[in-house]
């Protein structure tokens, strides 16, 4: 599945799997914890995971299931979802952009668009 990560000053969320609403068939938009016996870092079996890049650069306790932390965890992953739910998916040049049920599916590709090697500004799109 798709990964997903934010930083935020001291602190970086990080998601083994990330969905979005509207996208292959996706009710919701959130992370995907790790299944057991599939491959990869077992640490995500339990939901995010979160550090605080200061006091642990090397990235060795996962702070996700630390009561203190509860809040900044639900402000860094709904400020992830918020993020998610505007993207557009890389390399996705022609409608249906996400999906024929994204909201944006039939967008008009930005303007200043030249291809995938050459970056563009920002998009002002107005529904």
């Amino acid at each position: 599945p798709p990964k997903a990560g934010l930083r935020v000053g001291d602190l970086k969320v990080l998601t083994w799997g990330y969905r979005v609403k509207g996208i292959n068939g996706a009710t919701a938009t959130g992370p995907l914890n790790k299944k057991p016996g599939e491959k990869g870092d077992i640490m995500f079996e339990d939901g995010p995971a979160l550090f605080n890049l200061t006091a642990d650069p090397a990235e060795t306790t996962n702070l996700a299931h630390d009561p203190k932390y509860k809040a900044q965890l639900d402000t860094l992953l709904a400020k992830l979802a918020t993020y998610a739910e505007g993207m557009v998916w890389p390399m996705s040049w022609v409608p249906p952009f996400q999906g024929p049920d994204y909201w944006c599916a039939n967008c008009t590709v930005h303007p200043a668009s030249k291809g995938v090697a050459l970056p563009w500004g920002p998009w002002d799109y107005k529904p």
